[in-house]
């Protein structure tokens, strides 16, 4: 008797767990990262904003970084998507890079939560005398 007691409270959320199965599985994190992103520090003097674009099964990405008042266009790369695997479905992690001739920057792109967190690393070829670095950014989706 106690059985039949235990099946029937339980039929309730049995029932639940069978619709939350059928909603529209979330997207994916690559899928997140498209859209335009502004950096949420308003007065940078890094990268001011992002494009993260997808066409087909080709990523690319463009980028602004501050410099006289405004924003100086870097232009638009190709993004490498990476997982935390090579048989990863979910590729919550972008690479990209530019090289304007005087250095190269590499940028690396993660998500977390509703923030693109992004490290740079610049990398001087102009022989300026300028030490590399890195800078850590956090942007907002447009």
């Amino acid at each position: 008797m106690r059985l039949g007691i235990v099946v029937v409270a339980l039929w309730p959320f049995l029932g639940l767990c069978s619709v939350a199965g059928q909603e529209k599985a979330a997207s994916s994190p690559q899928e997140r990262l498209v859209g335009g992103w502004v950096n949420a520090d308003k007065d940078t003097r890094g990268l001011k904003r992002l494009a993260v674009a997808k066409k087909d099964d080709t990523w690319s990405i463009e980028a602004w970084g501050s410099g006289g008042g405004g924003e100086i266009p870097w232009g638009k790369t190709s993004l490498a998507l990476l997982g935390d695997s090579a048989g990863s479905k979910d590729l919550p992690y972008g690479f990209a890079s530019w090289d304007p001739g005087f250095a190269v920057t590499h940028l690396t792109l993660r998500l977390e939560k509703d923030e693109l967190v992004v490290d740079t690393f610049t990398i001087f070829k102009d022989k300026s005398g300028r030490s590399n670095y890195r800078s850590v950014q956090r942007f907002k989706k447009k």
